[in-house]
């Protein structure tokens, strides 16, 4: 048979458990792996999202800047300058805002371009401003103011008289002066070079005029000239600031473009890092659930094969065992038990089952060999009732007298019968009382209990047969001394009241045994305790009352002479009834000792059940033996009163010992036998 390793159940079970809940710990680090991936995701897309939000602010500022711009160079005063600072300002905070949140992973240069183009707008925006100041924010204020100055006190010198003394010359100067305000507005408002020249046209015309100043006006023309130098003076600085402010004007929007650009790129890359970012997000999400449902398909299958692989190993040999225990309960021997050399629970149990069959086989060469020891007991029974048959009709001859003897002993021997019998009665109580403990022993150990029993009986049997035998040996040696020298009959009673003392000491032996026994089973062992004391009580009466006896008989008269010689063949007949007899109390205790150590092994307390019930068995026995021993001295000193009829009586009771021998052995012979058969 394969032998297999040593893994226990709760090992397979453990790993049956341990398979899920790996897997559980492999979807479980996924699952933390790939949502770490999804918040770095959410966290890059929220900063891209974050950059999208601010590249329009800032987009949204640059604008505004340009606004701010168009209105500063619309004169509107000095708000709006403010406005432009502080706009710009704003943009160097969202650059500043934007480089924090993307650290160079998604703009990559896009900052520094952003930066370098808010830096030349500002360089731009001071030149514009300077020019705008020289120029003038206002009408009133700078060149503007100064040549608007000049050309307001040349009309008031031109208009400072009354209209009725205007002369013709006046009058065209006047008109000069008119069209040079005239395109001088032009240009301001286009700034175009036909306006431009227009305006020098005019001047020109203005200065001709006062070229041409008659005689009587000289003195107004002298007033007119030094602010017409003042205004050409302003206006040709008026002309070159403005060519400056517009070429600051120019190159500040450019770089404003460029920065609207750049902040328009910012945005679309933000959006595409953002969608990227979603993207992967989604991707890593999906990656994250196809993995967890691959771990989750992995570990079923797993425990799947694990769950097989588990109940095929438990099932297979469970079946075997079931298979088997039905074939040893239809009466098969030769099973064969799948899992002994296992060595985890199913081993254990297959061991058991083949310990069941083990039993079986012994208990049915047990009783086999119980059968083939019956038939010889049988056998042997036979040949010692034809011996017995035959003693009987020589000793019958032989014994007619010694017939009268003393009335006490007889009454004597017959309450220490009495006394065996209730002593018998106790002992048969307390095997009762142990039997009833032996009874509630499993199941499993019924049928051996059974076949100690009976083996049991057989030994006690045999042993009886045997005691039978051996106070019959005794008896007849008792009888041929009496026979030998009545004379003597007081010294031979004495060694009979030694016998009886002896068996008084070995009840008392016994009873001591039982008591012990009864310590050993606890409460179950009260009752056992109780009658040993009493055992132990009546054995004591018994021997008071062999000393009685010992006293009273040696009156006694010799006995027949004549009866020796018969004793003496019934005395070789009893050697060879007791060796035969001997023979089987042999075989039945070996068989015994092979049951018994059979029963101890199926369970302790059955063990000990039936250690209390043989001890009281055997204190039965002993008590069978003082009855018998008083029923031989009872009929002893019915003969010894009746002379002939005191070996009589001790032949009868050799005999009917005999038959209750037989019949204890499985062969009925009249009532008697009947009786020990019940």
């Amino acid at each position: 048979m394969r032998r297999r390793s040593g893994v226990s159940l709760r090992l397979r079970l453990m790993l049956l458990a341990g398979v899920p809940f790996l897997g559980m710990l492999v979807v479980t680090a996924i699952s933390l792996a790939g949502l770490a991936a999804i918040e770095d995701a959410q966290q890059d897309a929220s900063r891209a999202s974050q950059l999208e939000q601010t590249a329009l602010v800032m987009q949204a500022e640059l604008r505004e800047i340009d606004l701010s711009v168009d209105q500063l160079l619309l004169a509107q005063g000095d708000v709006s300058l403010v406005q432009v600072e502080g706009h710009i300002a704003q943009a160097g905070i969202l650059v500043a805002r934007l480089s924090a949140l993307d650290a160079g992973v998604v703009l990559r240069g896009e900052i520094g371009a952003l930066e370098g183009a808010l830096a030349r707008m500002r360089e731009r925006f001071a030149d514009l401003v300077a020019a705008q100041d020289r120029i003038g924010f206002t009408l009133d204020e700078g060149l503007r103011g100064t040549f608007r100055e000049a050309a307001g006190e040349m009309e008031r010198r031109l208009v400072a008289r009354a209209p009725q003394d205007a002369t013709l010359w006046r009058l065209r100067a006047m008109n000069a002066l008119l069209m040079v305000r005239r395109y001088e507005k032009d240009y301001m408002i286009t700034g175009t070079q036909q306006a431009l020249g227009q305006q020098r046209q005019a001047l020109q015309t203005l200065e001709q005029e006062l070229a041409a100043v008659p005689a009587d006006q000289r003195w107004l023309a002298e007033q007119v000239r030094p602010y017409l130098g003042v205004y050409r003076a302003a206006f040709d600085r008026h002309i070159a600031d403005t060519a400056a402010r517009r070429s600051a004007e120019a190159a500040f929007t450019e770089h404003l473009r460029d920065g609207i650009a750049v902040a328009r790129r910012v945005v679309g890359l933000a959006a595409q890092h953002e969608a990227a970012t979603l993207e992967a997000m989604g991707a890593t999400s999906s990656v994250l659930r196809h993995m967890q449902v691959l771990a989750l398909i992995i570990t079923v299958i797993l425990s799947g094969i694990v769950a097989y692989f588990m109940a095929r190993g438990l099932s297979r040999p469970l079946q075997s065992m079931i298979v088997a225990m039905r074939r040893l309960r239809a009466g098969e021997r030769d099973v064969a038990v799948m899992g002994e050399g296992r060595h985890d629970e199913i081993g254990e149990m297959a061991q058991a089952v083949a310990m069941f069959r083990d039993h079986a086989r012994q208990r049915d060469a047990l009783i086999a060999d119980a059968n083939r020891s019956a038939t010889v007991t049988q056998r042997r029974a036979e040949r010692l009732e034809a011996l017995v048959t035959r003693f009987e009709a020589d000793i019958s001859r032989t014994l007619t007298s010694v017939r009268d003897g003393v009335r006490l002993l007889d009454d004597m021997a017959s309450d220490l019968t009495n006394m065996s019998v209730g002593v018998s009665q106790k002992a048969e109580e307390a095997e009762v009382a142990v039997t009833g403990v032996s009874d509630n022993v499993a199941s499993v150990a019924a049928g051996v209990d059974h076949l100690t029993s009976s083996t049991e009986g057989i030994a006690n049997r045999a042993a009886q047969s045997d005691a039978v035998a051996e106070q019959a040996v005794v008896a007849i040696g008792h009888t041929v001394e009496t026979i030998r020298s009545l004379a003597e009959r007081a010294a031979r009673i004495e060694e009979v009241t030694d016998i009886i003392h002896a068996i008084a000491d070995q009840v008392n032996l016994l009873s001591l045994n039982a008591a012990i026994e009864a310590a050993r089973a606890g409460d179950a062992g009260r009752g056992f305790a109780v009658v040993a004391q009493e055992v132990k009580g009546l054995a004591g009466q018994t021997a008071e009352f062999a000393s009685e006896i010992a006293a009273k008989i040696r009156e006694i008269q010799e006995a027949s002479a004549a009866a020796e010689r018969s004793v003496g063949a019934m005395d070789s007949l009893v050697a060879e009834v007791s060796g035969v007899a001997t023979g089987v109390a042999e075989a039945a205790r070996e068989q015994h000792g092979i049951v018994a150590r059979m029963a101890a092994k199926t369970q302790a307390v059955a063990a000990e059940a039936r250690a209390g019930a043989l001890s009281m068995r055997s204190v039965e026995n002993e008590v069978v033996r003082a009855g018998a021993a008083a029923a031989a001295v009872s009929e002893w000193s019915s003969r010894l009163s009746q002379q002939a009829d005191a070996l009589e009586a001790s032949v009868r009771a050799f005999l009917e010992g005999v038959e209750a021998a037989e019949g204890e052995d499985g062969v009925p012979s009249g009532p008697q036998g009947e009786a020990g058969a019940a």
